[in-house]
């Protein structure tokens, strides 16, 4: 079977809304618990496994609290949760291919020609603008 988001976790229901997904079986949510509770009412960033999982490969972890006032506004990164190895959570930020920088010598190099085109062009620009305004 499967279980309700927060069963077994908190002492009464939860409001959840759904962020976005972190991979193909786990999402990231907004948990935040309901009514009375011995359970801290603050909003938290939940990772958990979605809904069609089996109950004994389930997994839910606490990666934030949510510490918001009303009308606040904040946002997640979703797609950039890194998921630990063994029990999901949140390590940090997905491996992500290592940048494009600093730049290659022929990246440098067309830059600098295309550099170069541009100041020749805009003092061209500049002699033809002086000519035309030269009273005769």
């Amino acid at each position: 079977g499967t279980r309700r988001p927060g069963e077994g976790v908190y002492d009464t229901d939860v409001d959840v809304r759904q962020l976005g997904w972190v991979d193909d079986d786990h999402v990231a949510a907004l948990v935040t618990p309901q009514g009375d509770t011995t359970y801290d009412s603050t909003p938290q960033l939940v990772v958990m496994t979605s809904g069609d999982v089996r109950d004994d490969e389930a997994s839910w972890r606490i990666a934030a609290r949510w510490d918001v006032g009303p009308g606040s506004i904040a946002g997640v990164a979703v797609d950039l949760l890194g998921l630990g190895e063994g029990v999901p959570g949140v390590t940090g930020v997905r491996d992500l291919p290592a940048p494009r920088w600093p730049w290659s010598d022929e990246q440098k190099a067309v830059v600098a020609v295309l550099a170069l085109l541009a100041a020749v062009a805009g003092g061209f620009a500049v002699r033809q603008w002086r000519r035309r305004r030269r009273p005769i």
